[in-house]
């Protein structure tokens, strides 16, 4: 058999005559990739969709020689989890598949907005992006998001959406959703990024370092964790300057093992979303450090807005004090997340659900 093939700017899609059935995922790149995020959305939706192979398209898809694929080959597109909705490159990458693939439906199971406000690329106050993806959005038949936040923005554009949740949160387990008893551990995750609330990222990184010292004052524990092998070497110097141990991306390969991990802290204090994502699989409270709106949004979705803060507002002491109040009231804090989490799987799995017979109608 022969076999043919779809080249992007960073990655080829080998599609041969065995593919018959495949769905194009449209999302972050995955192979190679030590994105614990990034990699857990895309093993999220192969999971929900077990029998229909998925190959990946990164945001940057330059279809060449796109006449010599064979369509009947392909079901449909799906578009990924993450903050993708918004994004230039991501709609490029939509809009190339799209135009391919003629005909045949897009579909998702949970996707973020990026928030004007604040993007994770661009111009903060520029709406021109959102606008594009409209006529996208409005050819799905249904579009499926992450949280509270991402529905209102689409709601004000034009499109109705309807709330699942971050993906992710299917591989949460009804045995890890229960109360556990506090063993005086917390977990910090810290990182680098592009645009977020004006904080000059040095300073915060400052800040939580402070905190992390007024901690340890107070007989806590700590682990420094990254979920992103770009964030290992801060993370490495975070944790040598608290004298506590730090677990780096290439030790969390996998949904297993970053549950197991936050199923080993009290509390987890976070920057990046999927860290605070992966806890909440496991009901361990967090406390978001919003450097984008998409934190509030996920948060939001888990009945966990107000263990949400700004990065340009946190201190020391305003986070100690946040700390406190939630080990205060951390039972409460888990029944809820517990509660919410379980809401949250149980829509991904009907967005799911409507995915797979759209992609096999």
């Amino acid at each position: 058999m022969g076999r043919d093939f779809i080249t992007y700017a960073h990655d080829t899609v080998r599609i041969s005559t065995a593919d018959t059935g495949t769905g194009v995922y449209v999302g972050p790149r995955v192979p190679g990739n030590l994105n614990l995020g990034d990699n857990l959305l895309y093993w999220a939706h192969q999971h929900s969709l077990p029998d229909i192979p998925l190959r990946q398209v990164h945001s940057f898809p330059a279809i060449l020689g796109s006449g010599t694929v064979r369509r009947r080959q392909l079901r449909g597109t799906v578009l990924g989890g993450g903050t993708l909705i918004g994004s230039s490159a991501f709609r490029r990458g939509l809009e190339s598949t799209m135009a391919l693939l003629r005909g045949r439906p897009v579909v998702n199971i949970g996707t973020g907005v990026d928030d004007p406000v604040m993007p994770s690329t661009g111009t903060p106050g520029d709406k021109s992006e959102l606008r594009a993806w409209i006529p996208l959005l409005r050819s799905m038949p249904k579009v499926w998001v992450r949280g509270p936040l991402s529905q209102q923005l689409l709601r004000e554009a034009g499109v109705e959406a309807e709330i699942s949740g971050d993906p992710v949160l299917l591989f949460a387990l009804d045995a890890d959703l229960r109360h556990r008893p506090a063993v005086g551990r917390i977990g910090i995750n810290l990182g680098f990024t592009g645009n977020q609330w004006q904080r000059n990222p040095a300073e915060l990184v400052r800040t939580v370092v402070e905190y992390g010292h007024l901690m340890r004052k107070r007989g806590l524990q700590m682990v420094l964790i990254s979920v992103w092998d770009r964030d290992d070497a801060l993370t490495t110097s975070v944790a040598n300057e608290l004298g506590c141990p730090a677990i780096l991306a290439p030790q969390l390969r996998t949904a297993a093992e970053l549950r197991r991990l936050m199923k080993e802290i009290d509390v987890l204090v976070a920057q990046k979303l999927h860290a605070v994502v992966g806890a909440a699989c496991v009901a361990t409270p967090s406390i978001a450090l919003e450097y984008r709106p998409k934190c509030r949004d996920f948060q939001e979705s888990v009945g966990a807005r107000r263990w949400t803060i700004r990065t340009s507002e946190v201190t020391s002491d305003g986070l100690a004090a946040m700390t406190g109040h939630l080990y205060d009231e951390r039972e409460t804090a888990i029944k809820t997340l517990a509660a919410h989490v379980t809401q949250r799987r149980t829509a991904i799995g009907v967005a799911a659900l409507e995915a797979y017979e759209a992609l096999n109608g």
